[in-house]
């Protein structure tokens, strides 16, 4: 199982609520603005698990959100099936290392933290 990550602020606005009420995410750029995202954002394979984050820079934190499987991917749009959701966001505080060298902000990335993907196992 590979993990994701991604982010629902678009501007000002949480989209969150929205990309789970109707079961899909997708990134908050076009193509033109940020080519290399959508070139990650095209290794989502169905059966992959993502969740929606944010990320708190003054007590160096991630809220997971929402949890759920991807089951399609059209390149531009990721079809998921919540299975955690609705529910007050998990909060993980980073460790030292996980923070040195943080990509938590980051609006879509692949998760490599072990103490992550153990909480997203334990949720789903």
């Amino acid at each position: 199982m590979k993990l994701w990550a991604i982010g629902a602020t678009w501007g000002n606005e949480d989209v969150s609520g929205k990309f789970v009420d109707e079961g899909y995410v997708k990134l908050g750029w076009n193509e033109d603005e940020a080519p290399i995202l959508y070139k990650l954002f095209r290794k989502v394979k169905v059966g992959d698990f993502i969740y929606i984050k944010s990320f708190a820079m003054n007590d160096h934190s991630i809220r997971i959100k929402a949890i759920g499987m991807v089951t399609s991917n059209d390149d531009k749009e990721l079809k998921v099936d919540w299975k955690f959701k609705n529910q007050t966001p998990i909060k993980y505080v980073l460790t030292k290392n996980e923070d040195r060298y943080n990509v938590y902000p980051m609006s879509f990335y692949r998760e490599y933290s072990d103490d992550i993907i153990k909480i997203v196992r334990e949720n789903i």
